[in-house]
């Protein structure tokens, strides 16, 4: 129960917008001769949050603001962004003449880089930036050489070889990141918990009553199942311009879904649990696809990147279940947990999602 409870806190503790992250991307062109020339994207919340760009601290942003600040612009990028031929690291200068790009998360600040590195030596990356002052932030990184195109998602500072990268090395990374988006997804952790919740339990006489381990484990099974269908196919369907819908109503019907199943629990209205899972898992599906519509922005792989990052999801969701199922099990013959502990812990998640709902408005 502990395990539940702690999960509970989480909920309440998280930050409000789920499937908002924060990605930079670096575009890079390198050739046999040791020339480097790129362009680097950075969202200019996140620069105000590391650096910052409002001068004034009148909570307008201007163009002029950003121009004045580019000495430290250009010294951050020097500092958390190294490319190096073998052991000796290039010499990278920063373009004065900065740009700015909107997209659909924001206004993003193009910076054009160039540089020099020793001839004949396998070019590598680090980078670093904001990863320790902005949750979730990752680059995209897409670079091309005379060996072919080489496209990588970034969320650490290890060291990236500038080659090119094989579809599995696509695959792979898409799958780390579909992971740590159902680890970080709270309301989708809150949605699942919700099933979970009373899949060790029937109701009978208007009463929770346990059920059987194997019986538990084939409801289980079923609702994860079905969740895992629909919000494949929405995620696919946006993936692929056959549906586009606003984020920010994504955003609030996903967290009254998580409501709504939550109440449920407590007065069992919809009484096919199938039927709501699916119907529910639409529209999650199109809250995945917020996040990796960003993250795949330019990638030539998209469906590899697609498939990469449902697995990844379908991974993390397996590794919750297998945490939390053994533990309900272990309490479903309890009538503390059937009477009080069911209705308390549906309740706190509805609670959690009416906040959502208000905070995301």
């Amino acid at each position: 129960m502990k395990a539940v409870l702690l999960l509970l806190c989480l909920l309440v503790s998280s930050p409000v917008l789920a499937h908002l992250p924060s990605t930079a991307y670096l575009d890079l062109i390198t050739n046999s001769e040791g020339s480097v020339k790129g362009h680097l994207q950075w969202r200019l919340f996140d620069l105000e949050q590391v650096i910052g760009l409002d001068l004034n601290r009148d909570g307008e942003l201007y163009w002029a603001e950003v121009e004045a600040r580019y000495s430290e612009l250009a010294n951050y990028v020097a500092k958390h962004l190294r490319i190096s031929a073998g052991d000796i690291q290039c010499r990278l200068s920063i373009d004065s003449r900065m740009q700015l790009n909107q997209q659909a998360q924001g206004s993003y600040l193009v910076l054009g880089l160039t540089g020099q590195c020793p001839r004949g030596q396998p070019l590598s990356l680090v980078y670093d930036g904001l990863f320790a002052q902005v949750g979730q932030h990752k680059l995209l990184l897409q670079s091309q050489s005379d060996n072919g195109i080489s496209q990588r998602v970034v969320s650490d500072s290890m060291p990236v070889m500038l080659t090119s990268a094989s579809t599995w090395t696509t695959f792979k990374d898409y799958v780390i990141q579909g992971v740590i988006h159902i680890w970080i997804g709270i309301d989708h952790l809150a949605f699942l918990l919700t099933l979970l919740l009373v899949t060790v339990v029937t109701r009978q006489a208007g009463e929770w009553q346990p059920v059987g381990p194997r019986q538990t484990v084939i409801t289980a099974t079923r609702l994860i199942s079905l969740f895992t269908l629909a919000h494949s196919l929405t995620l696919a369907a946006v993936m692929f311009d056959v549906l586009q819908v606003p984020v920010y109503w994504v955003e609030l019907i996903i967290a009254l879904t998580v409501g709504l199943a939550a109440l449920n629990n407590i007065w069992p209205v919809v009484k096919q649990l199938s039927l709501l899972v699916f119907g529910f898992g639409l529209i999650h599906g199109l809250g995945f696809a917020a996040v990796l519509a960003e993250l795949i922005n330019g990638t030539t792989r998209t469906g590899w990147a697609l498939a990469g990052f449902n697995v990844g999801v379908e991974v993390g969701q397996l590794a919750v279940v297998i945490a939390v199922l053994p533990i309900l099990i272990s309490l479903r013959l309890q009538q503390w947990y059937r009477v009080r502990a069911v209705p308390m812990c549906s309740g706190i998640i509805a609670l959690c999602s009416l906040y959502w709902l208000v905070t995301r408005w």
